[in-house]
């Protein structure tokens, strides 16, 4: 079953001094439908990310952590990890959010898969 986003916010970030991290400035929230089940999630302002988890070597191939794109799906996803949610359901969320960001199919899959096979492990 698909799963399809309603809305996301887009966040509102600011850098912290002297680390690689950014605090939200204000709440994010995400709806979507999963399994004909509406669902919204909030993260709360001053949750601190530091993007996407994507190592240095495969920046020029996947892109920044930190490009808008994948911000707001990065966001989602971490904070769902720590929440331990649902793998399946979480991958598909971090996926659908990429592509309503215009990621590329083929990077969006492969950062799925990368996120999955990781929390999996981990």
């Amino acid at each position: 079953m698909t799963l399809k986003v309603i809305t996301c916010d887009t966040p509102l970030l600011a850098p912290m001094p002297f680390s690689k991290r950014y605090r939200l400035e204000r709440n994010m929230e995400v709806k979507w439908q999963y399994r004909g089940k509406v669902q919204a999630l909030i993260i709360p302002q001053g949750y601190v990310t530091d993007g996407a988890s994507i190592p240095k070597p495969f920046w020029s191939v996947i892109g920044s952590p930190y490009l808008p794109e994948f911000i707001a799906a990065a966001i989602v996803h971490d904070y769902c990890c720590e929440a331990n949610w649902n793998v399946t359901e979480m991958s598909e969320l971090f996926f659908r959010l990429l592509k309503d960001a215009n990621v590329k199919n083929v990077t969006a899959k492969t950062m799925k898969h990368a996120v999955k096979v990781y929390k999996s492990l981990f």
